[in-house]
């Protein structure tokens, strides 16, 4: 294997390791935009080594992966603080297996736990705290049903 080829498969390591931190985080819900950004690179990357495109593209598009699931990471932790009631209500609706219980009330709640999580990222954090606090009365509403 050349050097380009190990430096593209380090940066494809790097990027998909990111990916797995940012999962274990619960990006998904907690910084979604960043997290979606992402993955689209890392899959635009992907493809784009299958098809033989530009190593330098593909690895500008890997750097670009790696670097939105570590802002992910990041707004994670921010959200965590900020989110701590819905999160805290959230989890105890999980134990009382409101999604299946209580499913339309649990993915109204969730839709509005992302919107705040969205408004969070782009710095809007009045909505972010109203919506954090719609989503932890939704959530307690989902775990008593």
């Amino acid at each position: 294997m050349d050097r380009v080829a190990r430096h593209l498969d380090e940066l494809l390591a790097a990027a998909e390791a990111s990916q797995a931190a940012a999962s274990a985080m619960n990006a998904q819900l907690l910084a979604p935009q960043n997290y979606q950004n992402g993955t689209d690179e890392l899959g635009r990357a992907r493809r784009e080594m299958q098809a033989g495109q530009s190593t330098e593209r593909v690895g500008d598009r890997l750097i670009r992966a790696s670097g939105s699931f570590d802002k992910a990471i990041a707004a994670v932790n921010t959200a965590r603080s900020i989110f701590n009631e819905a999160l805290t209500q959230r989890q105890a609706a999980e134990i009382a297996k409101a999604p299946e219980l209580a499913g339309a009330v649990w993915a109204k709640t969730e839709k509005d736990l992302g919107k705040a999580a969205r408004a969070l990222e782009k710095g809007n954090e009045m909505p972010a705290l109203e919506g954090a606090a719609q989503a932890a009365a939704g959530y307690s509403e989902a775990e008593l049903a």
